[in-house]
């Protein structure tokens, strides 16, 4: 990845993120929030496709939201605020222009300190305005098709300041907002499904000139981590490769798509400048009023915020810092809800967190990860995946076979929709046995493996070949179906060898 700064030149990145609000009502009408399995054209108000003789009425519960995410980015929240009309033709804006929150935000002037960076990113605006309906082009014939479902759905829009240097910074910035909204119940924060779409600007010029005078140059609707860290170091090559050309080639203003697949960002338009807008206030829409004795309300609601909840498990389960880096990583990815399962893992306390986290994060986390398991589902509950790892602290089985039964579950996801007893299917599939695992028998199991390779115990009596204790714990783990503790076998091997 490029890094914090390219030799000799200065790198300028700004971000504008826009996030579904998570309302039951779109932003002006009283029409239903889509969602990615609602059929085509299903949830159309008569306003969001812009009839004629329509009125908007603001949704107060997306205010509400706008504000609990204002408060999490510590920003100044406005007493006041308007709406205006952003003008532009395009087909999936029905009415010819979007209303959005140009000259008075509901928000301004906040902060976001990343982990690991010395200032805090600064947020210029945080602005309501209403979504576009959606176009879906098919290739075979060309033709576009228009889905109003998500037309006037509520936005909010979340500008920084241009303060990223590299792809490393900007890729933490759009994974700790998305813990922040999927905190404060703003927004799912889901990449995939379009409910956070990101915009990068990224402008680059030699150390000898003012910082940010270069040509800047937007790359819309990218859907992923991934994608906007891969555009943004993609995007800084070709602008260098421009300026450094002989002779050197200007940078054009453009508005670009990213190709994932080629990991190139291609032109869609030239870059549109504030007055090509034509920004007016809308007249149809009232002056926003929001007291400071509802501020304090929806402040007193605020729930656990990343940063807090990243302290606290250092504290009270123990962990690094890296560890709770992994965890929250884990939580962004599935959408929410893993560290509370971690926690409630934790809850019996004679539990270690640490084993507790190496089991989630090294074998529980990989299987639902897995690209084979589409809806990454998690068939385990806590209380089963507990006594997965209980049983392995106390010998009932051995760290093989607790990974064949878990291993099992995955394969086979179709049967186990929610599996509530560990222990009762582990014994079903003969992982557990007193009789078998007891130490008498598996002492009887050792000797018949010395008597049926006796070359090989001969060579551990003699030292001659140490190694060859692996071959004898491997006739043994054969014979008891791996219900037993290599470690425990390679003692006992060991002591029988020296005592015949």
């Amino acid at each position: 990845m490029v890094g914090p700064r390219l030799p000799g030149w200065n790198v300028v990145i700004g971000i504008e993120t826009h996030i579904k609000l998570a309302t039951k009502h779109k932003l002006f009408s009283n029409g239903l929030t889509s969602f990615s399995f609602t059929r085509a054209n299903e949830r159309v108000h008569a306003f969001d496709a812009a009839i004629p003789g329509t009125l908007p009425k603001l949704n107060q519960e997306a205010v509400t939201l706008a504000i609990r995410t204002a408060l999490a980015l510590k920003c100044e929240i406005a007493n006041r605020s308007t709406f205006d009309r952003k003008h532009y033709f395009y087909h999936d804006l029905p009415s010819g222009y979007q209303i959005t929150q140009h000259y008075s935000p509901i928000a301004r002037s906040g902060i976001l300190q990343l982990e690991g960076r010395e200032l805090p990113v600064n947020i210029k605006q945080i602005q309501l305005e209403q979504d576009t309906a959606k176009t879906t082009t098919i290739p075979s014939t060309g033709i576009s098709q228009i889905d109003l479902n998500r037309a006037g759905q509520g936005l909010l829009e979340i500008v920084t300041e241009p303060d990223f240097r590299s792809s490393d910074e900007a890729a933490s910035y759009v994974r700790l907002l998305q813990s922040v909204v999927r905190a404060v119940g703003a927004s799912d924060g889901n990449m995939e499904q379009g409910s956070l779409r990101v915009d990068v600007n990224v402008s680059i010029n030699p150390d000898s000139a003012p910082r940010g005078s270069g040509t800047r140059c937007e790359i819309k609707n990218l859907n992923s981590v991934k994608s906007v860290a891969g555009a943004i170091e993609y995007e800084i090559k070709r602008q260098h490769a421009l300026l450094t050309s002989i002779p050197p080639k200007p940078v054009q203003q453009l508005t670009l798509t990213y190709n994932v697949a080629s990991g190139q960002t291609v032109p869609l338009r030239s870059k549109e400048d504030a007055p090509d807008y034509r920004y007016m206030p809308d007249p149809n829409i009232g002056t926003v009023f929001v007291s400071n004795e509802r501020i304090q309300e929806v402040a007193g609601t605020m729930p656990e915020l990343p940063w807090e909840t990243r302290e606290r498990l250092e504290k009270v389960y123990n962990l690094t810092s890296r560890d709770v880096h992994v965890l929250m990583d884990i939580d962004v990815e599935a959408g929410g809800g893993m560290i509370g399962f971690f926690e409630a893992l934790c809850l019996p306390p004679e539990r270690d967190s640490k084993l507790v986290f190496n089991w989630f994060t090294n074998t529980l986390w990989r299987y639902i990860s897995d690209e084979r398991n589409v809806e990454k589902r998690n068939p385990f509950n806590a209380k089963s995946f507990g006594q997965v790892i209980d049983m392995v602290q106390s010998k009932q089985l051995t760290i093989t076979s607790a990974q064949f039964l878990i291993r099992h579950v995955f394969m086979n996801l179709s049967s186990f929709t929610s599996l509530t007893d560990a222990r009762t299917l582990a014994a079903t599939l003969g992982m557990i046995d007193t009789l078998t695992s007891s130490p008498s028998n598996l002492e009887a199991v050792c000797l018949r493996v010395i008597q049926k390779m006796p070359s090989e115990a001969k060579a551990l009596k003699d030292g001659t070949n140490p190694n060859v204790v692996n071959r004898l714990v491997g006739g043994v783990m054969k014979e008891m179906k791996g219900k037993a503790s290599p470690d425990e076998v390679k003692i006992l091997l060991k002591e029988l060898v020296e005592r015949s």
